[in-house]
């Protein structure tokens, strides 16, 4: 006998994300999903991730703008790795792990593409992923 779906919670590490995504993390706040380009997100592999009182949370939406939220076990590495403030501030981090960029209050998109369409793992996959 299986358990009922909605009982159901996938385990999440942050192994799964970090070196595997950038990573756009939300200190001290909640996504709005509504402002979101997801395809965008996807096609940077970015995993947007909240980190709030020493938990962080997978966040994702469906195609309707529902906003799913999965815990990630074993987050202390990617807490750390944030270092986040009192304040409510995004960090992007790197596939490389490395924190790249921050801004406080609000997230520019436009700013924040840029930024990792500048970086050279970025430019890379563009180049790479155009010929398939």
């Amino acid at each position: 006998m299986t358990a009922p779906t909605a009982a159901w919670t996938p385990i999440l590490t942050a192994d799964h994300v970090l070196g595997e995504n950038r990573i756009v993390a939300l200190c001290n706040g909640s996504w709005q999903l509504h402002h979101i380009d997801m395809d965008s997100l996807v096609e940077r592999d970015i995993a947007m991730v909240e980190i709030k009182e020493g938990f962080a949370t997978f966040v994702t939406k469906d195609k309707d703008g529902r906003a799913y939220l999965t815990p990630i076990a074993k987050a202390e590495s990617l807490i750390r790795r944030a270092a986040c403030t009192k304040d409510t501030e995004f960090v992007l981090i790197g596939k490389d792990t490395g924190v790249k960029q921050r801004w406080s209050r609000t997230l520019p998109e436009g700013d924040l593409f840029q930024t990792i369409d500048a970086m050279p793992m970025r430019q890379y996959e563009m180049r790479t992923r155009s010929r398939n």
